[in-house]
């Protein structure tokens, strides 16, 4: 049974302020991923990196609020990521980004894990994102299934 988790002196729920803490992380390392990606991207794919960053702008300042909602203190974010590989062409750029989205869908996973039953629809959100993008920037589909992009 999981403990309670309050913000005003409560108990608190390590395991998950440990996984929002790790959630916050993540979004912070995509939204570098994305800035360092996006400018040697093909001119065509630009417009789609910026509105994923702007995205991942937006869950990792979420994520911060959740934690800090839970009782977890603010973490420190680093300035600099290191990246899983080159990033000088079109193709190592959208090597990046398929490989951090697919990494990202997995620390969504765990939040599923670590969620109360009615509140785990922004874990699933997250892994369903995620992995929409990483086969969209070139991943294969992985554990979750033969998705495919959502058409715009």
């Amino acid at each position: 049974h999981r403990s309670p988790h309050t913000s005003w002196g409560g108990p608190v729920d390590e395991e998950l302020v440990a996984v929002w803490a790790a959630v916050l992380q993540a979004e912070a390392a995509m939204t570098y991923a994305y800035a360092i990606a996006g400018p040697r991207l093909a001119e065509a794919e630009r417009s789609e990196a910026a509105a994923a960053y702007d995205d991942h702008e937006r869950a990792r300042d979420a994520a911060l609020l959740a934690l800090t909602a839970l009782g977890g203190a603010e973490p420190a974010i680093p300035t600099f990521f290191e990246l899983p590989n080159e990033v000088g062409t079109p193709a190592q750029a959208r090597q990046l980004l398929a490989t951090v989205e697919s990494r990202l869908a997995v620390v969504y996973a765990d939040l599923i894990a670590a969620l109360p039953l009615a509140e785990r629809q922004t874990g699933l959100d997250g892994v369903l994102t995620a992995t929409e993008r990483a086969v969209a920037w070139g991943a294969p589909p992985g554990p979750w299934g033969a998705m495919e992009p959502t058409p715009t």
